[in-house]
């Protein structure tokens, strides 16, 4: 009967934390995603008015993703509407030809953009449309592709794992 209460106990702790853990790894997914989203809709205005595309030395656009890319702990890439990168925090892209159907669909495509969470790799990764508000069809001047990690929200949830272990066997002792 004891190991029966035991494992009970036990169980519904378990059942419950898996319940908490999913449903933290969506909110932080989430969040995540959305402030990318949210920082790289704004330097696609800053872009679009400013001409980087045109001249990436210009002003300290160039600073200002480079430090969101560290502040993200992540990456943004922006390319061109004929698909060559013309800038990259990791500066390895930087004048190749950028092809992938998301990009190519943000461009052609006038959308909203393209968001995807990997989780084996823990980065989420946004991709937003550069608009040229100058003309009256709103022209798609290129994309800002922003990777931004998941490391520690995951961390956050192993911890929570941990700790939720921990007390499953405490309350399996007590009880």
């Amino acid at each position: 009967m004891l190991i029966l209460m035991l494992a009970v106990g036990a169980s519904g702790i378990l059942v419950f934390s898996a319940c908490v853990f999913l449903m933290y790894r969506s909110d932080a997914e989430k969040k995540v995603t959305g402030e990318a989203r949210e920082y790289a809709e704004g330097m696609a205005d800053v872009i679009s008015q400013s001409g980087y595309m045109a001249d990436v030395t210009t002003g300290d656009t160039g600073t200002e993703l480079n430090t969101a890319a560290e502040i993200y702990e992540g990456r943004v890439i922006v390319v061109n509407d004929s698909l060559k990168v013309v800038s990259d925090s990791f500066s390895y892209e930087v004048g190749k030809t950028l092809i992938s159907k998301e990009v190519v669909s943000c461009i052609e495509v006038t959308s909203e953009g393209y968001e995807h969470v990997d989780r084996n790799r823990q980065y989420t990764q946004v991709i937003v449309p550069i608009i040229s508000h100058s003309t009256k069809d709103d022209d798609i001047m290129g994309v800002i592709i922003m990777q931004a990690s998941l490391a520690d929200e995951y961390e956050i949830m192993v911890n929570m794992h941990n700790y939720v272990l921990i007390t499953a066997i405490v309350v399996a002792i007590l009880t």
